[in-house]
């Protein structure tokens, strides 16, 4: 079995899964398509910048926004091109049996034990220490984009920022908050935060082996989106036994204690001994067992 894995190359979360995949299953991946005996888009969305798809193709649907019909447009529209999908949690599975007759595998995502480095008190001293951050902050995190890419100061919806932001401001008013940012256009939190007079630190583009260290400066970490594949800071927290908390999306049912999950954040408590629990199924390399199962599987079935 040999799988042709195409990157959307777009400096996003899913060319370093592309990365890391094809790093540690070298023995059943192939650089030329014409030498494959299947094609995995982790990214669905890229699947029109093929002219010619002659074996059969995986195509990976993260998350649907319900709000967003030209992402349910796209699906169909391309559907006759997938031979099967693969769905990263049960929500996302759920909303693509309505668009689709095709097979639909759920595997989650994985953490590479080779990207993240465990986090030591010594570790978390230094990074508060390095940016400045004193011991009577507290310091809630948020690393992922939340403004549209066509404006900048309109929020993604999708990604909850406006549900974050009533959540610091909400949390401001009893202890000394500082929000640690990171990710491209965050426009919508700044803003707010500045009008709510709340303290932030905002990193840009931090460097993928430097995000241990920005985790290391965190009290909490708040995912605060309203649809997600993951997101991957479920799975990085975890691991990293960082504090943690989430709406109900993505993965956060599979990692996170019940107590830890709530619409609303202010009821929602973190738990480090669950998540860490927890994310020991989703560690590499027995993680990437149930991909490539997947495949066999499919292959299997097509002949």
């Amino acid at each position: 079995m040999k799988i042709w894995l195409h990157s959307p190359k777009e400096s996003w979360i899913v060319d370093r899964l592309v990365s890391e995949f094809v790093n540690d299953n070298s023995d059943i991946i192939t650089q030329y398509q014409s030498n494959a005996d299947l094609i995995w888009f982790m990214a669905g969305w890229c699947i029109d910048q093929l002219q010619k798809i002659s074996i059969p193709v995986v195509s990976t649907i993260h998350h649907i926004v319900e709000d967003k019909s030209s992402q349910r447009e796209h699906i169909l529209k391309h559907d006759h091109l997938v031979s099967a999908y693969h769905v990263p949690n049960e929500r996302t599975q759920n909303q693509l049996q309505k668009l689709t007759k095709k097979p639909i595998i759920t595997v989650p995502y994985w953490i590479d034990t080779k990207t993240w480095s465990k986090i030591t008190q010594i570790d978390r001293e230094l990074a508060r220490n390095s940016l400045g951050i004193d011991t009577t902050q507290y310091v809630i995190g948020s690393f992922q984009r939340d403004s549209e890419g066509f404006d900048n100061n309109i929020p993604k919806l999708e990604k909850g920022p406006d549900i974050f932001c009533d959540y610091v401001e909400n949390i401001a008013k009893q202890k000394n908050v500082l929000v640690l940012l990171s990710g491209y256009r965050r426009n919508y939190v700044m803003n707010r935060l500045k009008q709510a007079n709340i303290k932030f630190i905002y990193l840009e583009q931090v460097p993928q082996l430097s995000m241990s260290w920005l985790y290391a400066a965190l009290d909490l970490y708040v995912v605060s989106s309203r649809c997600e594949g993951g997101p991957q800071a479920l799975l990085e927290c975890a691991y990293l036994e960082v504090p943690i908390i989430s709406t109900p999306v993505g993965l956060a049912e599979n990692i996170l204690d019940s107590k830890s999950i709530n619409i609303d954040l202010t009821k929602a408590v973190p738990n480090i001994e669950t998540a860490s629990y927890k994310i020991q199924n989703f560690i590499t390399p027995h993680a990437y067992l149930e991909y490539r199962n997947m495949f066999t599987k499919i292959l299997g079935e097509l002949k």
